[in-house]
């Protein structure tokens, strides 16, 4: 049952300073993210080391790591926003745009269907292992810096 009822206690909006990301992660099942546009998107990519299912946009550096194969992606419409950088800089950019309706949907299924959710997020937590482990960033790093420069 998905009824509103039965959803109560079930779902927590948290409006604090955590010291810890463990805390806060413990106090949940899933992680969702829905932004118009992220950098890299941290706090979903360490629910997703810790192995938490995940929900976020398919517009933003978290695609690196969010894919269908390990989270849940909410499909992003570009728009044309303003956008201000600072006190001397305006114009025009582009956020994605996450549909209300589809995400509703998405948390639902992660409800309804915990057990592909984590099978999900193991297959996430195995990759974020993989590529971003500190001998796995200190490899990619020293990598990079024995690369002949080209001019």
């Amino acid at each position: 049952d998905i009824s509103p009822v039965a959803l109560a206690g079930r779902i927590a909006i948290e409006d604090r300073w955590f010291e810890n990301i463990g805390e806060f992660l413990r106090l949940g099942h899933c992680l969702v993210a829905p932004s118009r546009g992220e950098g890299w998107c941290r706090p979903l990519a360490e629910a997703l080391r810790a192995g938490m299912p995940i929900i976020g946009s398919s517009f933003g550096g978290q695609t690196d790591y969010l894919s269908d194969a390990t989270g849940y992606v909410l499909r992003a419409q570009l728009e044309r926003c303003r956008y201000t950088l600072g006190r001397n800089w305006q114009g025009v950019a582009l956020w994605g745009s996450i549909c209300t309706a589809d995400l509703r949907q998405t948390m639902r299924r992660v409800v309804t269907s915990y057990d592909e959710a984590l099978v999900k997020a193991d297959k996430g937590r195995r990759l974020m292992e993989l590529r971003c482990s500190p001998t796995s960033v200190a490899a990619a790093i020293g990598d990079f810096l024995i690369r002949p420069l080209v001019a």
